[in-house]
């Protein structure tokens, strides 16, 4: 085998062995947390449209003169 060839295997057998590693660190089980915020039951509802107000118009708008 000649030095350029074993230099190339031995390269090969590195960039084998780190993209090994990788793949089982890659696929380790990650411990998830969640937090958990209690929501109050008004919260829970949407607001009825009674509810909601009616946005006031400029009184520009409201008074603008008839063409």
């Amino acid at each position: 085998m000649t030095p350029a060839r074993r230099v190339l295997m031995v390269v090969g057998l590195l960039i084998l062995a780190a993209s090994l590693c990788l793949l089982v660190v890659a696929n380790r089980p990650v411990d998830r947390n969640s937090d958990r915020q209690p929501l109050p039951a008004p919260d829970l509802t949407l607001p009825t449209p009674e509810a909601r107000p009616v946005p006031a118009l400029p009184a520009a708008v409201v008074e603008a003169p008839a063409w």
